[in-house]
């Protein structure tokens, strides 16, 4: 299905471009640079000074009518582990306009997952080099940023109470192994190279209340059946009763639920922002292993609870530069014995220095010092961790 949305979608806008010559083109090109000290991080280079922090967009959008939009953006991006490169359709999608309360949309449809997910790309519209990394994962981008379906849209002005917009998309993703996905398989230590997903869900409310500046937000992300094939599960003898501590694989399928809750309030001198994100997976093991005289098989369901989120304030200090302060938290599994243990968190203190020359260009400077471990891969750590460790990005945009 999604691609022949994606597909319907360039031949209306190839068909309505040679007729509508008035095409808004606009693009970013953002390189940036990771140093970390004590772990590698993101980049297999990073404890060497990594550039492998690139983003390149071009997107095309028009008005055909009052009511019909068009529009696509082509990204290549090379962000550690992540994009190689390779030049893809981010987002493409038609869009029919009802009235206020009412758009919808189809394609590849970008998705609204807390305050950034939609405009991540967009370096004038995000305070930070790195946004906090567990809300919005760079191996995840392809699954959250987007979705190859359908959109529904609108705002209902409350009057003197505030406006309230709402978005609601669903569709599927690309979980293919050409897609980031093996990647972030590999990051996190599980085998993701068959996976595949059936129809998902994103939803996002906004509430500008009456208070000048001060917005509320709300997300919700469902993938009803994650289906991940062959994953190595490695030595258990409890799970498979009279196996005898033999390593296996399994099937695994996931039911994902995410939420997203945040608060933001911009004034022309500062802006504040806090967001909280929980991830819940439901799993259905089906543990398939031929012990030599037979097939086990069994389902083992099980959970896990994942927490995080952040505070950061940005300080308007003159019209060129900014500053920008942020402290993150993640808890991998909020039942473990040890909540606490470095492996179960990565806490994260953030300064930020953000110079503006001119109205495209922005130049972000940011130091980190983190306590844990618990988003960085034992596949790019082979020789172990440091609990407290630090990383330095730097980064310039240029947006046309």
């Amino acid at each position: 299905m999604k691609n022949t949305l994606i597909f319907i979608t360039l031949v209306i806008m190839i068909s309505v471009g040679s007729v509508f010559s008035q095409v808004e083109v606009h693009g970013f090109v953002s390189q940036g640079f990771l140093y970390t000290s004590g772990n590698t991080f993101l980049a297999d280079n990073s404890e060497d000074g990594s550039v492998d922090m690139r983003e390149i967009g071009i997107n095309f959008q028009q008005d055909v009518s009052d009511r019909i939009h068009i529009g696509i953006q082509l990204l290549s991006r090379k962000v550690g582990v992540y994009g190689n490169n390779v030049v893809g359709i981010d987002w493409a999608y038609g869009s029919y306009y009802i009235n206020d309360l009412l758009t919808l949309s189809a394609g590849r449809v970008k998705s609204q997952l807390g305050f950034y997910t939609d405009i991540q790309d967009i370096d004038f519209l995000v305070p930070y080099a790195m946004l906090p990394p567990y809300l919005y994962d760079k191996g995840l981008r392809a699954v959250t940023a987007s979705i190859d379906g359908f959109k529904l849209s609108g705002n209902y002005s409350l009057g003197s109470l505030g406006n309230l917009s709402y978005s609601a998309a669903f569709g599927n993703t690309d979980v293919s192994p050409t897609s980031d996905i093996v990647e972030y398989g590999n990051v996190i230590g599980t085998n993701t190279s068959n996976a595949t997903a059936n129809i998902l869900y994103s939803t996002n409310i906004r509430y500008e209340t009456p208070i000048s500046g001060l917005t509320l937000n709300s997300s919700y992300f469902k993938a009803p059946e994650l289906f991940l094939q062959d994953v190595a599960i490695g030595t258990f003898p409890d799970v498979v009763p009279g196996v005898g501590g033999k390593s296996y694989y399994v099937d695994v399928t996931q039911e994902l639920t995410w939420l997203f809750y945040g608060i933001q309030y911009q004034h022309e001198l500062f802006d504040a922002i806090v967001e909280y994100h929980t991830r819940n997976a439901e799993n259905a093991q089906f543990v398939i292993l031929d012990d030599g005289s037979e097939t086990i098989v069994q389902e083992t369901p099980s959970s896990n609870d994942r927490s995080g989120g952040y505070a950061g304030v940005t300080y308007k200090a003159l019209d060129w530069f900014n500053v920008a302060g942020c402290y993150s938290w993640y808890v991998g599994d909020t039942e473990a014995e040890d909540i606490s243990a470095a492996s179960n968190i990565f806490n994260d203190i953030a300064l930020t220095g953000v110079f503006i020359p001119s109205y495209n260009l922005i130049i972000k400077l940011e130091y980190h010092m983190v306590n844990g471990t618990g988003l960085l891969s034992a596949l790019q750590n082979p020789d172990g961790f440091e609990d407290k460790w630090s990383y330095l990005v730097a980064k310039a945009s240029f947006s046309f």
